[in-house]
């Protein structure tokens, strides 16, 4: 949920490249279905302020290798 009082920008990239990027509003709830990444691979989901993705973000990745999920701890990068 934002609970920021501006949108805060949502950018999912897959190991194909592939980019999606959402707008959430002020109030408003925001989910995405998890996505299988591929042995080894990863998915970055990227949160920030500026629709550019140019300012600060918090960033989350996750990858999958055999039976186990990693992810990394969300992060902020000014």
């Amino acid at each position: 949920m934002n609970n920021c009082q501006q949108t805060v920008y949502s950018f999912t990239v897959t190991p194909d490249g592939v980019v999606s990027q959402s707008s959430i509003a002020p109030g408003q709830w925001y989910w995405e279905a998890y996505q299988y990444p591929g042995d080894g691979n990863g998915v970055s989901i990227k949160l920030g302020m500026d629709e550019g993705l140019t300012g600060p973000i918090t960033q989350l990745e996750y990858s999958f290798t055999g039976t186990i999920l990693w992810y990394v701890r969300p992060r902020y990068r000014s």
